[in-house]
């Protein structure tokens, strides 16, 4: 049975993920855990996350790859190629985008700080607890740029199906 696998690994707020997946599904996995730092700092990320994008080219190539390479050799090895290709250029949009705001794959971040401090005098002891909660929503042009990135793949889309009908 023919899988193809599917490795990114994507940085929104410097925090690293990895997604991949099977002809079946995919998965995200958080490479951080959640930490508590010497001043009981607490910071627990949390991502909305829609498997649109990944889904969309994820499949498109697990179709061809798995179609080319029983009737058409050279298409085999030149999409094969175009999908390494594809994945680094996707790798590093979302490097470069996460300095600034997260990919456009992943439209929310939610983050909550939680910042317990503890003082105690000779009689009084007193804790301060501070709860911060930020959201961060991927911009417009963080959206153009995701519709540029699916471009070469809609173009792809439609050569492919001009091909097919040459297939037997």
């Amino acid at each position: 049975m023919w899988i193809l696998h599917v490795l990114h690994i994507i940085i929104p707020n410097r925090r690293y993920y990895c997604v991949y997946g099977n002809n079946n599904s995919l998965f995200v996995h958080d490479l951080q855990k959640e930490y508590t730092n010497t001043t009981t700092t607490t910071t627990t990320t949390t991502i909305t996350y829609y498997y649109y994008y990944y889904y969309y080219y994820y499949y498109y190539y697990y179709y061809y790859y798995y179609y080319y390479y029983y009737y058409y050799y050279y298409y085999y090895y030149y999409y094969y190629y175009y999908y390494y290709y594809y994945c680094c250029f996707c790798f590093c949009y979302c490097y470069c985008a996460a300095a600034s705001s997260p990919p456009p794959s992943l439209p929310t971040t939610t983050t909550t700080s939680t910042t317990t401090t503890t003082s105690t005098t000779s009689s009084t002891t007193t804790t301060t607890t501070t709860t911060n909660t930020t959201t961060t929503t991927a911009s417009a042009t963080a959206t153009a740029l995701l519709l540029f990135l699916l471009l070469p793949l809609i173009l792809q889309q439609q050569q492919h199906q001009q091909l097919l009908l040459f297939l037997p």
